[in-house]
């Protein structure tokens, strides 16, 4: 999971790419690209957009205090100030979601 927060006094936005990783990597691979699944994260987006320059991208306002929640923590995402006055402040926050019903172990040692 991936939780952003706009913590800043503006509007900000987040730009998106709707493709998960999985998606790059078979799309970079039809342009035959040597091995793919090799590419680290940054070099894989970087490869992504060499290939795709035009590819659509979706872009989400959040209101000071406002957030999201992505289900999945391989989305390619950046900020975009716009015009802001102000300092961008946006809190990111990555994790694993609890499975319902599934205990999690404590150390209470």
């Amino acid at each position: 999971m991936v939780g952003v927060i706009n913590l800043g006094d503006e509007t900000t936005h987040l730009v998106l790419l709707n493709v998960p990783a999985a998606g790059m990597r078979a799309l970079i691979a039809q342009e035959g690209a040597p091995d793919p699944r090799s590419l680290s994260p940054s070099d894989l987006v970087s490869r992504f957009f060499d290939a795709y320059p035009d590819y659509s991208l979706t872009r989400v306002s959040l209101d000071p205090g406002e957030g999201v929640w992505f289900p999945r923590a391989d989305v390619v995402h950046d900020g975009w100030p716009g015009a802001k006055q102000d300092a961008d402040v946006v809190l990111t926050i990555r994790g694993e979601m609890e499975e319902p019903g599934r205990e999690v172990p404590h150390d209470l040692s």
